[in-house]
C-alpha cells in the first residue's frame, strides 16, 4: 500500500519507490531501498513534523553517519518532500 511520507507510523518498514534525498548539499538515490520508521516527532501538535527512517542497507552509511543511517524529513521546512510516497511493507506500527 502506498502512502504519503507524512502518513507513516512508528515501527513500519517502508520502501522508497523513487526518491533522492538531500544530505549535506548532495543527493543520494534511495530508490527501492527499505527503511524502518524509528522516530516521529510532532512538535507541540503544531504543523511541525519530523520523521526519521533508518535505512536497512548500509550503502549510504558513510553519507548518513551523523544521522545514524537515517533519512530525516522535517516539515514544513522540507517542502520539496511533500509529495514523497512510500510503499508500506509491513502493517505494523502505531495507529
Amino acid at each position: 500500500m502506498k502512502v504519503n511520507i507524512k502518513e507513516v507510523k512508528l515501527g513500519q518498514i517502508v520502501r522508497f519507490d523513487k526518491h533522492q534525498h538531500n544530505v549535506l548539499s548532495e543527493f543520494i538515490d534511495v530508490s527501492q531501498h527499505l527503511g524502518e520508521v524509528v522516530e516521529i516527532n510532532n512538535h507541540n501538535n503544531s504543523d511541525e513534523l519530523e520523521i526519521h527512517i533508518k535505512l536497512k542497507s548500509n550503502q549510504f552509511e558513510e553519507d548518513l553517519y551523523e544521522y545514524n543511517n537515517c533519512l530525516i524529513f522535517n516539515f514544513p521546512c522540507d517542502d520539496c518532500y511533500e509529495d514523497v510516497e512510500v510503499t508500506i511493507i509491513n502493517a505494523k506500527g502505531e495507529k
